[in-house]
């Protein structure tokens, strides 16, 4: 397995034998104009990819591609329990909740890190 930079896409891509199983879009956070804040805007696996350490992997990329800022956030489900796990372990922390109105009403959770709190990236 192998990462890829996506260039100018703020994006790194999981390739293995050839095929893309996963990718992580990052970038300035988008509803605000506060300077120094970042946004993981999605990372995603393919299923019989998943607990191997790939998606720990990418969001590490990302970390460091984003370590220049203050924090770090992200939207997640609330129904997903195992991503909400997976950004817990990795040192993410809920600071809100917000009913979606994209999202046919579910909740979802507003999660910070701080690349500059922790020695692990």
């Amino acid at each position: 397995m192998r990462i890829a930079w996506q260039g100018t896409d703020h994006s790194f891509i999981a390739v293995q034998d050839s095929q893309v199983v996963g990718f992580v879009g990052y970038g300035p956070l988008r509803d605000s104009y506060a300077e120094k804040i970042g946004e993981i805007y999605g990372l995603y696996l393919l299923p019989q990819y998943q607990g191997r350490g790939i998606g720990r992997a990418l969001l590490r990329f990302a970390v460091k591609a984003l370590f220049d800022q203050r924090k770090i956030q992200l939207w997640v489900l609330q129904q997903n329990q195992k991503a909400i796990c997976f950004y817990e372990n990795f040192g993410f922390y809920e600071i809100a909740r917000q009913k979606s109105t994209a999202y046919g009403g579910a909740w979802l959770l507003r999660m910070e890190y701080y690349p500059h709190a922790t020695k692990e990236i």
